[in-house]
């Protein structure tokens, strides 16, 4: 497991937090995920033989917002 932190734009509240979470722990290879819209941003546990960064990306941006390196 490798633990990453990424940069998220666009979350405003604590519902944020929970669907940039929901989002990033529906893919499969991520163990955990916790955002925060103080810090703006997400610390992402994940297999990265089974799971890459432009999935993660994908799946957050797909949620409604911008995740980035």
């Amino acid at each position: 497991m490798e633990k990453r932190v990424f940069k998220i734009d666009g979350m405003a509240c604590q519902n944020c937090e929970k669907k940039v979470e929901n989002a990033l722990k529906a893919i499969d290879g991520v163990e955990n995920a916790k955002a925060s819209v103080t810090q703006k941003n997400v610390e992402v546990e994940y297999d990265p033989q089974r799971v890459c960064f432009n999935q993660m990306q994908e799946a957050v941006d797909d949620a409604g917002f911008d995740m980035s390196l």
